[in-house]
This record gives structure tokens, sequence and C-alpha cells, in this order.
């Protein structure tokens, strides 16, 4: 018996939405700034910093927006690729949704070349860690 799976459009706006709000743990903001950004290969490209930017905070003191720094940033990278949000070639400049949970997106085609990657869909169709565990 084949398991069927049904699928539904969501708006990358709304992932973008989510990825700045400051009450979500920074791995899931992370995780929705790939959903929200991604190109229809699965690949997310950022600017050095952008996403440090994007899980900032905003000073009570000066108002201002304060970059996460690059090692939370890492963090939030690597737990939202254990979790199985996103794939391991993900990074702070390209973060890759898993092939499995997308289609379509920003432009480009299922075969566009990443120019984080080098190369067309590296890391789209990885398996997620969480399901290479066996359960009893």
């Amino acid at each position: 018996m084949s398991r069927q799976n049904p699928w539904a459009k969501h708006y990358q706006c709304v992932w973008h939405e989510r990825a700045g709000d400051p009450r979500l743990p920074a791995w899931l903001r992370v995780a929705a700034l790939g959903y929200g950004s991604h190109a229809a290969n699965g690949h997310a490209n950022f600017k050095p910093g952008q996403i440090g930017l994007v899980l900032g905070a905003v000073s009570a003191d000066t108002g201002e927006v304060c970059r996460m720094d690059k090692g939370s940033v890492q963090r939030a990278i690597r737990t939202a690729i254990e979790y199985g949000w996103l794939t391991p070639a993900s990074g702070a400049r390209c973060l890759v949704v898993p092939g499995h949970a997308i289609n379509g997106g920003l432009g480009g085609n299922a075969d566009s070349e990443c120019p984080q990657h080098r190369g067309p869909n590296k890391g789209r169709h990885s398996v997620p860690t969480y399901a290479l565990k066996v359960v009893n």
C-alpha cells in the first residue's frame, strides 16, 4: 500500500514574519527564514551577516537593531539541521530547505545552480537526520 503525501501551498511572506518574531527560539526563526526565502531549488542565499541581522534584537536603550553574533547564528542553524527543518548543507550564506518539504519558491527552477554550493540542488534532497533514527 502506498502512503499518500498530501500537500498545501504556503506563503513565504508569512515565514518571513515568523523569522522576525523574537518570542520564538533562534533555531525556529532561522528555519522560518529559510522557508520564507528559498528559491525553487530549495536554497536561500544571504549576504555575510544578513541572517544575524534578521535574528537580531532591538536595543531597548537606543532603538537600534543589534545583530545576533556569529556563534549564536551557527548554533541556531545547527539546531534547525538537527531537528530536520534544514539540511546539513545549510550555513550562514545559504539555508537549504529539505526537498521533501517544499515545492516551488522565489524564482528559478528546481534544477537551478546555487551560487554558494556551486552545483544544482546540493543538499536539497538529503534525508533529514531524524528520519535516520530507528524507533522500536
